[in-house]
């Protein structure tokens, strides 16, 4: 864990030690709500993402499921092997791995194949 997780992580641990979950999104104790106060939470970073993008200028709808799959794209690009990727994302198997993997970009392909043509 790097340092500044670390302090991210004891902030919030630190912040309401009762409680049997890290970040305070969760409000209730009935499932139900539970799930509820889960999609609020990620409404309202959705929407702190699409803030962000505007005052970078970016011109692509920032989401929480665009920051995992650009996550998983730059591990993979950076040679991180699949199975460090799998477990970095919190996933059980490779399926649900291979959506966010998706698209290879075209020149990663070229270079797979100019890898195998010169061995």
């Amino acid at each position: 864990m790097t340092e500044s997780l670390f302090q991210i992580l004891n902030y919030y641990v630190n912040s309401n030690p009762d409680s049997a979950f890290v970040f305070p999104i969760i409000k209730h104790d009935n499932p139900m709500f539970q799930y509820k106060d889960i999609q609020w939470s990620r409404k309202v970073y959705n929407k702190k993402l699409k803030q962000l993008a505007d005052l970078c200028n970016i011109n692509k709808n920032l989401t929480s499921y665009v920051r995992k799959h650009s996550f998983a794209t730059q591990a993979m690009l950076n040679d991180v092997p699949l199975n460090a990727i799998i477990s970095m994302l919190g996933h059980s198997d490779l399926k649900t791995t291979q959506v966010y993997l998706k698209s290879l970009p075209e020149n990663m392909l070229d270079q797979y194949s100019d890898k195998i043509l010169n061995l």
